[in-house]
């Protein structure tokens, strides 16, 4: 003890201050405990105001047709369109079609599950059946994914 006091043995900083070194570590685990996990910062894109406003005047243009003209072949021709933008932009952003294909068909397998749980009452209340109710649900998910996705 006498030695080391005196400067004549070198101690390793770490237990010279062991008390900072686990308060670093404490404060270094709480900021990644905090932060979200690598594979959803992956996913999670960050776009220009410019393309979320692109991606959203094509799906609102979408909408619009599928609430003017709500046959169920214009729907079903509408929600391929939504399909084939939704592929386009999430393919565009990395170049991985077979990502791309495999959000847009869990986003439309998603919307469909939603829009068959939760918007049974609100097409009655809308004056439209639950076809429209279902291609504009989707069509807005598309937009969010397309748009805020990787």
């Amino acid at each position: 003890l006498r030695k080391r006091q005196e400067g004549k043995i070198t101690v390793p900083e770490g237990v010279r201050r062991a008390e900072q070194v686990a308060e670093q570590s404490a404060k270094i685990a709480l900021a990644k405990a905090t932060e979200p996990p690598a594979w959803l910062q992956r996913l999670l894109d960050q776009p220009s105001v410019a393309e979320v406003l692109i991606s959203a005047g094509v799906f609102t243009g979408l909408g619009t047709f599928a609430v003017l003209n709500p046959t169920p072949d214009s729907l079903a021709f509408l929600l391929a369109l939504g399909v084939g933008f939704s592929m386009y932009w999430l393919n565009r952003k990395e170049q991985r079609l077979g990502r791309a294909f495999l959000i847009t068909l869990s986003v439309l397998g998603i919307g469909f599950v939603l829009t068959s749980l939760l918007f049974q009452s609100v097409s009655a209340v809308a004056g439209l059946n639950q076809v429209t109710v279902t291609t504009l649900a989707i069509l807005a998910l598309f937009w969010l994914a397309s748009s805020f996705l990787r």
